[in-house]
């Protein structure tokens, strides 16, 4: 286990399992994303599964490659998943994936898959994200993400709100399209948006754990992905009603 230097993973120790249990149905991906992220994958694969909240994905996983493999930085995440997913082919890990892998095994994955990740990092954590995933893969290794691009409903509600009280600046910066949720405590109270059946002060926890958000346009990850040394492969649109895209890449040669 990797030592957690990262707050919000205490956000995410107070959700755990109600993520996926009773949280808002299209936060899980659909039978159109698990598709793509497991296309052409075959057992003797090695695949890692950034985020234990998509119990979902990691069991379809484990349908195609005997090699699975999740990491997740929060505790309550890792072990409400292992409640739910006994399968000796299946490690869960508890490793910050901003941070450089802690075991050797970690460093030879031939398929990496985050299923909207990125939507929950800072503009820091993004770029320590896209540096840090390169010592995940093996050499011929290829990284599937899907990323919702654009505001969520919360994200809406709160720059609504702020708008209305005056108080926006004080939470978003508009020029570099990010939303500090520990910011705006004030503006969740009037304004948090419901996460299918998770209770409301729960969610309200949860949302000032989160803290720093970035959110993108597409040109932005094309950059990124550029920038930090990988080859783009694929890239599409991929769920409209929530505006989600998939990108696919791999290290430059």
């Amino acid at each position: 286990m990797s030592e957690q230097n990262n707050l919000k993973s205490e956000a995410w120790d107070l959700v755990g399992g109600l993520f996926w249990k009773i949280g808002r149905k299209n936060a899980k991906p659909s039978d159109k994303m698990i598709s793509k992220f497991l296309e052409n994958i075959t057992r003797e694969n090695r695949v890692l599964v950034i985020g234990a909240s998509t119990k979902f994905l990691v069991e379809k996983a484990l349908e195609v490659s005997d090699h699975v493999m999740v990491i997740d930085f929060s505790k309550k995440m890792c072990a409400d998943l292992q409640e739910e997913i006994h399968d000796a082919r299946c490690n869960i890990l508890l490793q910050d994936a901003l941070l450089p892998p802690i075991r050797p095994e970690l460093s030879k994955q031939n398929i990496i898959i985050a299923e909207r990740l990125i939507n929950r990092f800072s503009l820091e954590e993004t770029h320590k994200f896209f540096e840090n995933i390169k010592y995940y893969l093996a050499k011929d290794g290829v990284v599937r993400l899907t990323i919702k691009l654009g505001f969520y409903e919360i994200d809406k509600s709160l720059i609504a709100e702020g708008n209305r009280k005056g108080t926006l600046s004080s939470f978003y910066d508009e020029k570099l399209k990010v939303i500090d949720f520990s910011k705006a405590k004030e503006e969740l109270q009037t304004s948090v948006v419901a996460h299918g059946d998770i209770p409301k002060d729960i969610l309200i926890q949860w949302y000032e754990g989160r803290a720093k958000e970035a959110r993108f346009d597409d040109v932005d990850i094309i950059h990124l992905v550029d920038k930090f040394g990988y080859q783009l492969t694929e890239h599409e649109l991929i769920d409209t009603e929530t505006h989600t895209f998939y990108y696919a890449f791999r290290l430059k040669d």
